[in-house]
């Protein structure tokens, strides 16, 4: 997975949640605040990690030209790519979605 696939990514969870069986006219307000509750998070853990992974390429950063802490450093500015995957984030929007279809009087 690339930051590149992330796109692809929103298309198949939205799509996912946009045809759940719980997804009606009347649910699709809260269909689509899973699917931003969900994604947003990463989209801009996403924005904000290109911003410092550029500083860092260019050694503008905070940590200038230390390479033995930059090179780490560059490394785990990807981590999220491997411990996240489409089909989790699909799972926590239906989560989200099931939950706010719950009725208050049944918890």
């Amino acid at each position: 997975m690339t930051p590149s696939d992330i796109p692809v990514q929103d298309a198949f969870i939205l799509a996912e949640l946009l045809g759940h069986a719980r997804t009606t006219i009347a649910t699709l307000t809260q269909a689509l605040a899973a699917y931003q509750t969900v994604r947003l998070p990463l989209a801009n853990h996403v924005l904000r990690g290109s911003k410092e992974s550029g500083d860092m390429y260019e050694i503008n950063g905070p940590l200038e030209d230390d390479l033995a802490t930059l090179g780490p450093q560059i490394g785990s500015q990807w981590a999220w790519l491997w411990e996240t995957t489409p089909e989790g984030e699909r799972e926590k929007a239906f989560g989200l979605l099931l939950k706010s279809l719950t009725p208050l009087a049944k918890l």
